[in-house]
């Protein structure tokens, strides 16, 4: 059976600060690799009990350096062109 991605095509690793509570790593990762939220932050908290230095330092690291959440357009092909149609040379809103 096949998982389904939410990641955006063509992006490695990266943060999810909108659903993160501290940095977002754990909810990146999730969200990237299709893993149930909850469960990742269990293990991590996990992971900080039993390797307290490493876990910090490895999530700390991550939540610095990771990109955040690519965003992603939903809308219809038509939606997009009438904004495009809207937009003035510098990307301004016409009036």
């Amino acid at each position: 059976m096949r998982r389904h991605r939410h990641a955006p095509a063509g992006t490695v690793f990266y943060r999810d600060p909108a659903n993160g509570m501290i940095l977002g790593v754990c909810a990146g990762l999730a969200d990237q690799f299709g893993f149930r939220l909850g469960a990742l932050r269990i293990v991590a908290a996990l992971s900080l009990l039993l390797f307290t230095m490493p876990t910090l330092l490895v999530y700390v690291v991550a939540g610095l350096l990771l990109p955040g959440k690519p965003l992603r357009y939903y809308g219809g092909r038509d939606e997009r062109e009438l904004w495009r149609s809207r937009r003035g040379d510098r990307g301004e809103m016409k009036a």
